[in-house]
């Protein structure tokens, strides 16, 4: 498949953004073509958002809640570029789990939604311990 793209002109020769973005746009529409399965369109939607990247800003600070550990981390990333995160297996839910290991996002069996709910606690009682509340 061959592709022919517009070149800058004018005052745009010198401008960086008006060489790349067409490469770029070309890029984008072969994957939302090439990203046949919801998994991979939604990674792909996630991906493009302005806002994407914004966990990977943040300060890692335990006292804001901020710190991310390696092994959440990982999982993050892994998400995100659609790697496997682990073997496949069973869930106590009776689901069968993919390589992806994203069916632990969604059933109400999760143990990441009790940890979820204990920080949650967490800051609150750091917050009224902080301001003095008994």
């Amino acid at each position: 498949m061959l592709y022919y793209l517009q070149l800058p002109i004018g005052a745009r020769l010198g401008v960086q953004e008006a060489w790349e973005m067409p490469l770029q746009e070309l890029t984008l529409s072969t994957l939302k073509i090439t990203a046949t399965t919801p998994t991979d369109q939604a990674r792909l939607l996630a991906g493009t958002d302005v806002n994407a990247g914004g966990w990977l800003n943040a300060l890692p600070s335990p006292q804001l809640g901020t710190h991310l550990p390696d092994e959440s981390f990982r999982v993050g990333c892994a998400f995100r570029l659609g790697a496997e995160t682990c073997l496949p297996h069973k869930c106590p839910s009776g689901a069968d789990i993919c390589s992806l290991g994203l069916h632990g996002l969604s059933c109400r069996k999760s143990k990441g939604r009790l940890s979820r709910h204990g920080a949650a606690n967490d800051v609150i009682a750091r917050a009224l311990t902080s301001g003095d509340v008994p």
